[in-house]
């Protein structure tokens, strides 16, 4: 019943998510339209900024999942402002880890001959495992982090 009640936080961090990342978006056209000299500054300082938001990103799905019903992006930011770089690179390198495993699960079935069908199926499960990991270990780096949980604390007869 709890899981269900945050389905609606999930879609609405979804949904900001999308507006956060279309808002770049939008800017580089119209520059690119307007003046596209300005692509010269304009395209690095959106990359910088997709990669500032990451860890962002990430935790405010952990808060939305199981952290407070609080704004998750607010929530998260305020969870990292002052050790983003420990965080930046936690993620930076965990994605980093998990995408390579991935690659080299494609190359190796690429390698082995098998048909398209089993190389996707192996693909597939591969990239579910790799997302999964990488959902409990953002997770697991935000309680470091000292986030918050819905749940209620377990009384001494639950845990006997």
């Amino acid at each position: 019943k709890k899981a269900s009640g945050r389905i609606p936080r999930l879609f609405g961090l979804d949904l900001k998510v999308l507006a956060l990342a279309l808002a770049p978006l939008a800017i580089i056209v119209l520059t690119a339209v307007t003046v596209p000299l300005l692509l010269i500054l304009v395209l690095p300082a959106a990359v910088v900024a997709f990669f500032a938001a990451l860890p962002v990103y990430f935790l405010a799905y952990v808060v939305a999942s199981i952290g407070p019903a609080q704004p998750s992006l607010r929530y998260s930011y305020r969870l990292i402002r002052n050790r983003f770089w420990a965080t930046f690179g936690r993620t930076l390198l965990l994605f980093a880890l998990l995408f390579g495993v991935g690659y080299v699960f494609e190359i190796a079935t690429a390698l082995s001959g098998v048909s398209w069908i089993v190389a996707d199926l192996v693909s597939g499960a591969v990239s579910a495992v790799m997302a999964v990991l990488f959902s409990i270990a953002t997770a697991i780096l935000y309680l470091d982090l000292g986030g918050e949980t819905d749940q209620e604390p377990e009384t001494e007869s639950e845990s006997t």
